[in-house]
């Protein structure tokens, strides 16, 4: 950004300075004062364009601090450094204007008006014969030392600007540091809970799994349940002489017997289911005797049988 500001005695206390510029070394202090009256004082950044071919604007630079490339059809014509020969000139001084000027560091240039210039340098050329050459070498002594001193100080100045600089490049340099292992550290941290949240999902489904098996196994146990309690029910309705078919039987054919009081007594036969056989208490088979439910149907067929042979044999 370009910022603006009057040269005054405030800002510049030397007016001399401006006498190391040609033509303003010809110029008397009340002709300097005028200059300064009609000018500005900028500061513009490197990487800035101050002028360009084809621009006839009446303006005239000066270059205080710093370093300006002059570039014609993409060829560097020249570079013109602050405090050279070169930079005694007006920058770009033809009209209308054949170079790009650009800025190579921050720079310090002076802006005048062009036609303010030229009569305050027309009226102080001196008559012929009389004053000092137009060409005459600028004024030695005093003069000089303060110019000296002036650009010294200048120098300083972007000594002190270059270094805060620097100074301001390292800070920049440990920040960027710093956010790149702060990256790091983010990046490891979304790994993590990344590798978390694929595991979380992991034991959804394992838990998931389980709870169907469980809900699986609790209708199973429900089944099962059931069907002990209608094995007991039929098992209660048998002992109290009520008999029916069922998942458990009596079968009370005379097929079994035992001595009881000297006479043989008949046990009915049981048909009980073998899922079933392990559920049921022993008291509850007291006084049966145990057979599967297929092979009680099979006995019966074949007594049935036998029954039929003895009367076509009685017959």
């Amino acid at each position: 950004m370009v910022t603006k500001f009057l040269v005054s005695r405030k800002t510049l206390p030397a007016l001399d300075m401006l006498t190391r510029f040609t033509p303003l070394d010809r110029l008397s202090a009340a002709a300097l004062e005028q200059v300064v009256q009609s000018s500005s004082l900028e500061e513009i950044p490197p990487g800035k364009l101050i002028f360009k071919p084809g621009q006839s604007e009446e303006e005239s630079l000066f270059l205080v601090c710093g370093e300006i490339t002059l570039i014609s059809d993409d060829r560097v014509v020249d570079t013109v450094v602050a405090g050279s020969e070169a930079a005694r000139g007006e920058l770009g001084a033809e009209r209308p204007r054949e170079l790009w000027g650009w800025t190579t560091t921050r720079v310090t240039i002076v802006r005048t008006g062009t036609e303010t210039l030229r009569a305050l340098v027309a009226r102080a050329r001196p008559k012929r014969g009389k004053g000092r050459s137009a060409h005459a070498k600028p004024p030695t002594g005093n003069g000089a030392a303060r110019e000296l001193g002036e650009l010294q100080a200048h120098l300083a100045a972007v000594e002190e600007e270059r270094t805060a600089a620097g100074a301001e490049a390292a800070a920049l340099s440990q920040d960027l540091h710093t956010l790149q292992h702060r990256l790091e550290e983010t990046e490891a941290a979304l790994a993590l809970a990344r590798d978390q949240l694929r595991a979380q999902e992991d034991l959804t489904r394992r838990l998931k799994a389980i709870e169907s098996e469980r809900k699986l196994a609790e209708a199973e146990h429900s089944r099962l349940a059931d069907q002990l309690e209608a094995a007991r029910e039929e098992l209660r309705r048998m002992h109290a002489g009520v008999g029916h078919a069922g998942p458990a039987t009596a079968d009370r054919s005379p097929t079994s017997r035992v001595a009881a009081g000297g006479k043989d007594v008949e046990l009915p036969a049981l048909r009980v289911d073998p899922a079933q056989r392990n559920a049921l208490a022993p008291e509850e088979l007291a006084g049966f005797r145990l057979t599967p439910v297929g092979a009680a149907n099979r006995r019966g067929d074949k007594r049935a049988a036998h029954q039929r042979s003895r009367e076509r044999v009685d017959g």
